[in-house]
């Protein structure tokens, strides 16, 4: 070895001293690279779309109330990230209505499940009737089950376009129901979804679940945007909370009745009624609208769009039921 450099020979011998194993190893250890293809890791952006989809159960409670008649207890669960194909698999052997749902601009679709229970007590809720266990022998779902799902996903899609308006401006649109998670969505076995489930509690006490799985890959052009989200909610704090407060309170379900008429009958003839008998009642001009005991206001009885209807006669008042009504507009 002469000064710094080393032969030819004796960078040879180095070589030949090498234990064989280690190279071996460390060829081993090289793989192919695809940049921009990994799955996102994601943190922060979960706690936001968790902010997200909060505000949106209370839009989907809404949504149900024209099917249900009622707007059911909504809580949203653990989001998570998972394998496509996982969660294929663990739907398999059962009826589930895979919902196709196109969120433009972004490219691709997601999916919104929801259980076969559920869309018959749907059914019920609209039509009338207790026939949810009698019509779930079918391996497809009828075309009047299949008219009520479309109806809530729309519901569901115009709450969830509100829903991320704050972070981003997107438009859902229904695009179909299958009931194969397969043909579905079109994604490999192993790519990411996030999974976002509901619990709806029914008025019966039965409880079923809507599950939202969006494809990460849709959803990157966004995340920088609930990274931003998550960021501005630690800088602003619980300064907003009155106003999330109001929120709540406003959506909160309110019994409202109308009251046609109030007879006045002797107890004597009360004691002494059997199916059959009739009782003669007067309807006034007015009708009075009370949320509990709380007089709301007054209004003539009619019809609208096919279903009995008041017209309010004169601006929403608070008063006792032992108050006047307001009198009719003039």
């Amino acid at each position: 070895m002469t000064g710094a450099t080393l032969t030819d020979a004796e960078v040879d011998a180095l070589l030949a001293h090498a234990p064989a194993p280690a190279v071996a190893r460390a060829a081993a250890a090289a793989r192919t690279h695809a940049f921009g293809a990994a799955a996102p890791q994601l943190g922060g952006e979960l706690g936001a779309l968790g902010l997200l989809h909060e505000r949106f159960a209370r839009a989907l409670r809404r949504a149900f109330l024209p099917l249900l008649r009622y707007q059911p207890r909504v809580t949203l669960g653990r989001i998570e990230s998972r394998a496509y194909d996982d969660y294929v698999s663990g739907q398999q052997g059962q009826l589930v209505c895979f919902n196709i749902v196109r969120a433009e601009p972004l490219r691709g679709n997601l999916l919104i499940a929801v259980p076969p229970g559920l869309v018959s007590a749907l059914v019920d809720g609209f039509f009338g009737g207790k026939a949810r266990g009698a019509m779930r022998g079918a391996a497809e779902f009828t075309p009047t089950e299949e008219r009520v799902i479309q109806r809530l996903i729309e519901g569901m899609c115009a709450g969830l376009a509100r829903a991320w308006d704050e972070v981003a401006h997107l438009r859902f649109a229904y695009v179909g129901t299958e009931a194969n998670a397969q043909l579905a969505m079109f994604l490999e076995t192993d790519d990411s979804v996030l999974l976002c489930p509901f619990t709806i509690e029914l008025d019966d006490g039965e409880e079923s679940a809507i599950d939202i799985l969006y494809p990460v890959q849709m959803l990157k052009p966004v995340l920088p945007a609930l990274r931003s989200k998550v960021q501005a909610e630690r800088v602003e704090g619980s300064a907003d909370w009155r106003q999330r407060l109001a929120d709540a309170l406003l959506d909160i379900g309110v019994p409202v009745r109308a009251v046609l008429a109030e007879p006045t009958a002797a107890l004597g003839d009360l004691v002494r009624l059997v199916p059959g008998d009739t009782l003669p009642i007067q309807i006034g001009a007015d009708v009075r609208l009370l949320a509990g005991r709380t007089l709301l206001g007054a209004g003539t009885l009619g019809e609208a769009r096919g279903m009995a209807a008041i017209r309010l006669a004169s601006p929403l008042t608070l008063g006792r039921h032992g108050g006047q009504p307001p009198g009719p507009a003039r």
